[in-house]
């Protein structure tokens, strides 16, 4: 008789184990479930909140850059050696910026070699025609909001003076402040150079001033505040005094 209440007894004990086993078990699955479900509606509601930030930023940066400063330097040693300089601001308008892409035109003919001040490594370049093609890496990556100043130098050989007298900067980007300056330090004296914009979509050309070459610099020089987007801004200049 003992011998049957013990089994009765260690069958109740199992079965009341089996119940709490089984409880904890359900238990269990549910806060899982539930965890799950509170994961998948976060990432849910941080996809929506990120989408609705991502659209705002979009339309409040159309690029993913802007330049508000450009200088821009032809430097003539002599008629056909001379060097192209750049300094630049770049605004970071994107998540992040390690590099300035570049495609610049030159219609001489020779060697080029280009180098930084703000970055120390060799930057290589191809050329496509008349474009050259490079990208100049920043020192750190730059993130959303932040600015980089960028310098970089072109040395040129135009052996077979093919160079247009020009030097313009099409505005692709919102830009405050643009220069434009030609050193001509083989030249004693010069005809005024002509201060013009360039319409690409119109082929539409506006002069906008003449300009009274500096003997004592040697050189021209134009400035251009908030210069409109899509049009190129420049100095035209001839090399026989009293033509330009």
């Amino acid at each position: 008789m003992r011998k049957v209440e013990y089994i009765s007894l260690a069958g109740a004990i199992a079965s009341i184990v089996a119940v709490i086993y089984g409880a904890i078990g359900l238990f269990q699955e549910q806060l899982l479930s539930s965890l799950v479900s509170i994961i998948l509606l976060e990432l849910l509601l941080a996809f929506i909140c990120f989408s609705f930030v991502f659209a705002r930023f979009r339309v409040r940066y159309k690029y993913k850059w802007e330049e508000p400063y450009i200088y821009q330097c032809y430097i003539f040693k002599s008629a056909t050696k001379l060097c192209y300089e750049c300094v630049t601001m770049v605004q970071v308008t994107s998540m992040a910026m390690s590099r300035l892409p570049l495609r610049l035109t030159w219609t001489g003919t020779g060697d080029v070699k280009i180098s930084s001040d703000t970055f120390a490594g060799k930057i290589k370049y191809k050329k496509e025609g008349n474009t050259i093609i490079f990208d100049v890496p920043f020192h750190r990556i730059a993130r959303l909001g932040e600015s980089v100043c960028v310098h970089f130098k072109l040395d040129l050989e135009d052996r077979e003076g093919t160079n247009f007298p020009k030097l313009s900067k099409r505005i692709r980007k919102p830009c405050q402040y643009l220069v434009n300056r030609v050193v001509l330090e083989h030249k004693d004296s010069m005809s005024p150079a002509r201060h013009d914009k360039y319409n690409w979509e119109t082929n539409e050309t506006v002069n906008i001033d003449h300009i009274t070459f500096d003997g004592a610099s040697k050189s021209f020089r134009a400035v251009d505040t908030n210069p409109d987007v899509g049009w190129a801004y420049g100095i035209y200049w001839n090399d026989e005094l009293g033509n330009t």
